[in-house]
């Protein structure tokens, strides 16, 4: 998975994301990803990365098996998107 650094990183991330999750079995949460990047039309990135945090939240504290490398992944997106949503884009990579 793309080392996620910066704000603009963020949509590959979930792009890569999704089919994994839907490989490990975990389809609801990859679909409702699917949807939130593919379906839905946003105001602002601040809104859209406020839904995926809730998700990415859920999954980050659930007890789904996705293995290390991808929770620390998981983490780092969730870290990302959670500055982002701190600081306000303006202030954002």
């Amino acid at each position: 998975m793309i080392d996620v650094k910066s704000v603009q990183d963020v949509y590959p991330a979930i792009e890569e994301l999704i089919p994994v999750l839907e490989q490990l079995g975990y389809r609801d949460v990859s679909c409702k990803l699917d949807h939130r990047i593919h379906k839905v039309c946003w105001t602002s990135a601040t809104e859209l990365f406020e839904e995926l945090g809730k998700l990415l939240r859920g999954v980050n504290s659930s007890k789904l098996d996705i293995g290390p490398d991808l929770q620390k992944n998981l983490e780092r997106l969730l870290a990302v998107i959670e500055q982002h949503l701190r600081n306000g884009p303006a202030n954002s990579e």
